[in-house]
């Protein structure tokens, strides 16, 4: 991993650095640090957060969502930074990579019963990553795992599908209970 002594930051868009992460568990704080201080620092504005985050064996839309969270400034900052040196913006190139990284995931999820949870685990993706790229850019696909039900204006939980796999599941177990 890179050295953690970076150039100076960003028109002090960073001086929290020196402080503590407010509202961040110590360990995500110490996971990411390096990766933050780099993303505020001049001397890393060539890079993209992608990069820098990979650079840090870090995911791209996690270390975004520290900066997102954490140090909400920090972001515009960088992007005017860039366009003032003539460094070109990505606005959308980590969303090319995550929908291509996400992709068998909501294929997965549109075909079948399984939950969120379980698409993440089976495609080794992380399940906050996953939920949040749903819960952003494919909300249809998130309120059709919930539990394959929905909800009428009413208010009334309707079966909306029920897979062949469901079926076969639900009657091996309960075959196993009137044994």
């Amino acid at each position: 991993m890179p050295s953690s002594s970076h150039p100076a930051p960003l028109n002090g868009c960073v001086d929290r650095m020196a402080g503590s992460y407010e509202g961040q568990h110590v360990l995500t704080e110490e996971k990411y640090r390096d990766a933050i201080v780099a993303c505020g620092a001049i001397g890393f504005i060539q890079m993209s957060v992608s990069e820098i985050a990979r650079m840090y064996a870090l995911e791209p839309e996690a270390l975004r969502n520290q900066l997102k969270r954490h140090f909400p400034d920090l972001l515009p900052e960088r992007e005017t930074v860039r366009r003032a040196l003539g460094i070109r913006v990505h606005h959308n190139s980590w969303r090319v990579f995550s929908a291509s990284k996400y992709a068998p995931a909501i294929e997965l999820l549109r075909n079948s019963d399984i939950t969120v949870r379980e698409a993440a685990r089976e495609l080794g993706v992380d399940l906050s990553n996953l939920s949040g790229w749903l819960k952003r850019n494919h909300p249809e696909v998130l309120e059709q795992t919930q539990a394959g039900m929905t909800v009428t204006e009413d208010g009334v939980k309707v079966l909306r599908r029920v897979f062949p796999q469901t079926w076969e599941k639900h009657l091996t177990a309960l075959s196993s209970l009137k044994k």
